[in-house]
Order: structure tokens, then C-alpha cells, then sequence
């Protein structure tokens, strides 16, 4: 007997009925030209022919090769409804596995098609392991097959870290795979759950259409390259979007001073995401607009003012006063779009530059008291204190930017705001982190329901509140 098909259940799928002694040349069902089914014919046809002849050889060398083809599940499908002489791939639905010699573990399963179902059922096995050791590198554990496994893990946290599945994958299979599967089957989990990334570029002007239809007064400024030639797609370079609703509430009831700031896209088509943020009635920061641009130039922030001037109606930019962190072209954009309007540096980000060349503490809250002072006297007072202290940092100071730009001394009273900080935009930025990982559309999205949530939660806690001013106000008092 064959000791490759001596166990139950595996006869009837390797071996035939006995051929008499003289061989007969049978016909061999080419079909395509698949030659791994003709391999199997020849390694039927040889050991039918040996136990024809009563020979109890041992397995030739190809017949092992051969079989152990059976080995590898390409697919599993059920043949219901097929017989076994038109199904001359029926081989793909058995399964077979060992351990290395001189282990004798096995299992035999195959799928039952009297069942309808495309699971394997165990025939026979021998599940004692002897003379071997645990492998750890499993290579059937694929990137697709484990992102199928733990789709639902990956949609309850869509960013897992990679050494964390890694974890999993070794409590559940006691098997190891390396970081870079890893990544790729959260990749491919991440497409499978937000969507392929370049058809939400094909979608983005019907996306633009239902937010407009949704959104009263809503501006969405798409800008794309022009049609190269024929049968030419355009190619998406920059959004810009500013919700009615945000509009209608800047305008009703926030002052005259906005943050600018731009931030890094971190999803599979990088960019950057440019955003404007006000100050609402409770020393809050208030959503304006955003853009999304393929850099931060002078071009991308000359084009999004442009856009922001038309729906803020701005006339006079005498009455508007701009907080930046001296972003790349961001001065050069603002001076030719609204050159009559206020532009604040952030102190956070000029002491930055400061503290390459001088530390220490005492120096920070010199630095701190020149841009904290009221009147001339005290500014005058604060830089002389400076100057005296360490006179290397006052020659800094004094080559940094005018300090209208960064000084209370010199604010205009008309906002009646002294902020020197753009903590609005870092705020908003922080809280929008997760959606810049995504794609185009769903960022958006993430966006706008996450400030449509804060909205509301604010409102309803001002619902509550007595006073007729805010309770920031109010400590501030």
C-alpha cells in the first residue's frame, strides 16, 4: 500500500480503479495546458500501475513533489452539483498538512459539498507531536489574510500600531510576522474601510455639490489643472471650504482677529492643510475656513486670503487683525491681498528662535516682559533691562521684527484682544490630528462632524449658564 494514500478518506480523491498488467495509453485531458494537472494524472497513472503489478515500492521522488503540491490552499470553493469526472480540480478542495520528518503529526480535511458550505472538515489526523520543535515564521500568514482576519479590530482602531497586531497575531496563532506585514495589512484594512483614496479625488466636485445643498451659503472652491488633451482627467490640486453656518456665526458674534496656520496632511497624498480661526464671545476658538493646498507658498496663502476676503466681505482691512507663526510666503501674501490690516507674530514661536543662541530662564521672561509690556515707558524700561543683562540678546531683539508685530505696546485697540500666542490654531490643529491621517474626503468629513459636535456640546453648556457674559470672561475679570 502507498503510505501517501493509506489513510481514510483520501483514496477516493488519488486513486482509481485497478488497470490490468500491459499499460494502456489513455488519454490525457490537456484542456489550457495546465501542467500541474497533468502531473497529477502521471502520478495516478505510475501508482496505479504498481499496485496493478503487486509492487510495494516507495514513493518516486516527482509522486512526492507532486502531492506536496496538494499542500498549498490556493482557494476553497464548493463543487455542489458537479461530479467528480467533470471536476478534474477537485484536489483544491482538500487540504493536507504535516510536520517535518521524523515527526508524524498530520491532518486530512477536505470541504464537504453535501453541506453547501466552504469550510474544511477534519477526516483524519494524528496530533502527537514527536522529535520536533515550535516554528515561529508562518509565510501563509499574508498581509490580505490578516487584515480579512481582524477587520473589526482594524474599524474600532483604524491607526494600530503595528507591534500591537504583531502581539496578536502571537497570543492567537503562536506565530510570529514581521512589522512590515504588519503595515501592509493595516494598509490594506485602512483602504478597505475609508475608501480607495484616488476614487475620493473622482468624487470630490459631488462631494462639493451635496455640502453646498446641504449647507446654505456654503463656499467650496475646487482648483485643478486644465484638460491637457482629450480623454484627459484634470489633475486635483487645492479645496477650499468654508461652511455657511461658521460663516453666519463669525460674523454675528466674533471679533475682528484671526489665526492662520498650516499643518502637514499625513494620509497616502501628502499636502498641507491651511486653516483660519477666530475668537468667539467666550475667549474660545471658532472654525472660519480651511484649504487644502499642495504646499504652504506664497502662492497657496495668496490664493486662500483671496477666497477668505470674498466671504468675510472685507473691504477695509484696517478693522482686521491676523495672528501667524511667520509661515513661509504667509507675509508677503497678506501684504498684497490685505495690506492695511494688523498682522501678530506669535511670542511662543519667536522666544523658539530666541532660545537657539540664548537660554536660560532669565532670559525667557526678559524676552516674555518686552512683549507683555503696555505702554512705552514699560517696553522702554523692559529692553533696557535687557540690554543690560546680556547684551548679545538684546542685539537679537533689536534685528528680530518690528515690535508692533509681537508687543502690546503697539496692538491696535480696535480688537480688543491682546493676544500673543496662536494657541487657536494649535488648539484646532491637535484636535483634527486623526483626520489629517485620512483620505481627502473623509478628512473632510471627520472635520465637519467633529465641529458640528463641539458646536452643539458648547451650546447647550451656555444654555445653562446665567450670566449674560461667558465664564472665560468672567474668571478673566
Amino acid at each position: 500500500m502507498d503510505p501517501w494514500s493509506q489513510q481514510s478518506g483520501l483514496e477516493t480523491e488519488f486513486e482509481h480503479q485497478q488497470q490490468p498488467e500491459t499499460k494502456e495509453e489513455q488519454p490525457t485531458d490537456v484542456g489550457t495546458g495546465n501542467q500541474q494537472s497533468r502531473r497529477k494524472k502521471q502520478v495516478r497513472r505510475r501508482r496505479n500501475n504498481n499496485r496493478a503489478s503487486g509492487e510495494e515500492a516507495a514513493p518516486h521522488l516527482d509522486d512526492v513533489h507532486a502531492l506536496d503540491k496538494d499542500t498549498v490552499v490556493t482557494e476553497l470553493h464548493s463543487d455542489a452539483g458537479s461530479s467528480d469526472e467533470e471536476n478534474d480540480d477537485d484536489w483544491r478542495n482538500r487540504f493536507r498538512a504535516k510536520c517535518k520528518p521524523p515527526c508524524q503529526w498530520f491532518v486530512y480535511a477536505s470541504v464537504e459539498r453535501e453541506l453547501g458550505i466552504a469550510d474544511l472538515v477534519v477526516k483524519s489526523m494524528n496530533n502527537e507531536h514527536t522529535n520536533c520543535s515550535h516554528v515561529w515564521k508562518n509565510k501563509n500568514i499574508s498581509a490580505k489574510w490578516l487584515a480579512n482576519k481582524y477587520m473589526e479590530r482594524f474599524r474600532c482602531n483604524v491607526e494600530m500600531p503595528p507591534r500591537l497586531l504583531r502581539q496578536i497575531v502571537d497570543e492567537d496563532f503562536k506565530a510570529e510576522i514581521s512589522k512590515w506585514v504588519a503595515y501592509n495589512a493595516r494598509a490594506i484594512a485602512k483602504k478597505e474601510i475609508q475608501g480607495n483614496a484616488e476614487q475620493q479625488y473622482t468624487d470630490i466636485w459631488r462631494y462639493c455639490a451635496e455640502i453646498k445643498r446641504t449647507h446654505p451659503n456654503t463656499t467650496m472652491e475646487v482648483m485643478f489643472t486644465p484638460f491637457r488633451q482629450p480623454g484627459c482627467n484634470p489633475k486635483f490640486m487645492r479645496l477650499y471650504c468654508y461652511l455657511g453656518p461658521l460663516k453666519q456665526g463669525f460674523l454675528d458674534g466674533c471679533r475682528p482677529i484671526i489665526g492662520v496656520d498650516g499643518c502637514h496632511i499625513k494620509a497616502e497624498y501628502r499636502g498641507q492643510l491651511l486653516t483660519a480661526i477666530g475668537v468667539d464671545p467666550n475667549n474660545g476658538w471658532w472654525p472660519i475656513a480651511w484649504a487644502v493646498v499642495e504646499r504652504e507658498a506664497t502662492e497657496q496663502w495668496k490664493w486662500f486670503f483671496e477666497l477668505l476676503k470674498n466671504d468675510l466681505q472685507i473691504e477695509n482691512g484696517y478693522s482686521y487683525t491676523f495672528v501667524s507663526d511667520q509661515q513661509k510666503g504667509l507675509d508677503r501674501a497678506l501684504s498684497e491681498v490685505l495690506p492695511n490690516s494688523e498682522h501678530r507674530y506669535c511670542v511662543q514661536h519667536l522666544y523658539n528662535n530666541f532660545k537657539k543662541k540664548h537660554r536660560g530662564l532669565a532670559l525667557k521672561t526678559k524676552l516674555w516682559n518686552i512683549a507683555a509690556s503696555t505702554t512705552e515707558g514699560l517696553f522702554k524700561k523692559a529692553t533696557a533691562d535687557l540690554e543690560k543683562f546680556d547684551k548679545e540678546a538684546y542685539e537679537w531683539v533689536k534685528k528680530a521684527p518690528h515690535p508692533s508685530h509681537w508687543c502690546k505696546t503697539f496692538f491696535s485697540e480696535h480688537t480688543r484682544c491682546d493676544m500673543l500666542v496662536n494657541n487657536l490654531c494649535e488648539s484646532f490643529n491637535g484636535h483634527i490630528l486623526e483626520a489629517r491621517q485620512q483620505s481627502i474626503i473623509k478628512m473632510l468629513e471627520s472635520i465637519r462632524i467633529f465641529l458640528m459636535e463641539r458646536i452643539q456640546r458648547r451650546t447647550t453648556a451656555m444654555e445653562k449658564f446665567e450670566l449674560s457674559i461667558g465664564p472665560l470672561i468672567t474668571i478673566c475679570c
